[in-house]
């Protein structure tokens, strides 16, 4: 299989949820085949190299209208990028 290939079954099973029937049948491929495409994937998006290279957590920084509010601040003072609606970049 291709990348392309192994990337489109990851992403297929995650959008839609089906079992490994419907995968196979869509595309094709042995149920060992398309577990592994899909192990392939999943552990190349864990794994420590990809994290080092490709994710960035956004800074520790919080607006001060929610950090100065009792009202707001016991909920999202552990919270980090979610309330600017920034998580990540999308390039």
């Amino acid at each position: 299989l291709t990348a392309a290939e192994k990337l489109c079954i990851f992403l297929y099973q995650l959008r839609t949820g089906v079992t490994m029937r419907p995968l196979r049948n869509r595309f094709q491929h042995s149920s060992s085949t398309i577990s592994r495409a899909f192990h392939q994937v999943l552990n190349g998006l864990v794994c420590k190299e990809f994290y080092a290279r490709h994710v960035f957590f956004p800074p520790d920084e919080c607006p001060p209208e929610i950090r100065n509010n009792p009202k707001f601040w016991p909920y999202f003072k552990d919270c980090r990028g979610t309330t600017d609606g920034s998580h990540f970049a999308g390039h």
